[in-house]
């Protein structure tokens, strides 16, 4: 070993990732500075990412977190994909979802 210390994380539970959800969304909406959007956006956006869509990806901290981050961007779109029964994101200005 060359003296450095691994850190594993382990996976959230449902309920656990969830929660970590809902409270973690408000503060990246205050870090991305939104305060155009109204209160129906941001409940919108909280229930998308809690509505059991990207329970597969919660349960991991990192991607709770870059959920997160993405559904508080102001000038990202998220919208249902009901084609693959889904959720998409993608910049309001461009026509691919990513």
């Amino acid at each position: 070993m060359d003296g450095g210390t691994t850190i594993w994380l382990r996976s959230l539970t449902l309920e656990e990732a969830r929660n970590a959800v809902a409270r973690f969304f408000p503060i990246a909406l205050a870090e991305s500075g939104e305060t155009v959007k109204s209160k129906t956006w941001r409940e919108e956006r909280l229930s998308a990412l809690l509505s059991g869509t990207f329970d597969g990806l919660l349960v991991s901290p990192a991607m709770a977190h870059r959920l997160c981050r993405l559904a508080a961007e102001p000038d990202i779109e998220m919208g249902s994909n009901q084609q693959d029964g889904g959720w998409a994101f993608r910049k309001a200005s461009a026509r691919s979802a990513f």
